[in-house]
């Protein structure tokens, strides 16, 4: 039985098996695992996904607040351009006022 037999088997069967009985369940089981060659287990927990699965939510993008304007990031790119593309450590470290204020801290 190939994996599109199986899915259709599964919620023909899963629409039985909602609406059945307690003893009426274990019959639906025994059903189809014969039919599928599941385990037990794996037959049931597979019948509770079905009646589990819902529609996933749609994905909103988290948008970012901008820190800089896009003058800013011109001058700040163009500074670690000049400064032969540093770490960030160092590029504070590059920069005489920032050095300072390193050292005060």
């Amino acid at each position: 039985m190939d994996l599109q037999m199986r899915k259709a088997l599964k919620e023909a069967t899963w629409k039985r098996y909602r609406k059945a009985p307690k003893k009426m369940k274990t019959k639906i089981w025994d059903e189809l695992c014969a039919a599928t060659g599941y385990h037990r287990q794996y037959a049931i927990a597979q019948l509770n996904l079905m009646e589990d699965a819902a529609p996933p939510l749609p994905k909103i993008p988290r948008t970012r607040k901008r820190h800089y304007t896009k003058d800013v990031l011109a001058v700040i790119e163009k500074v670690w351009e000049h400064a032969d593309y540093p770490w960030s450590v160092r590029l504070k470290l590059s920069n005489p006022r920032s050095s300072e204020y390193a050292f005060a801290l």
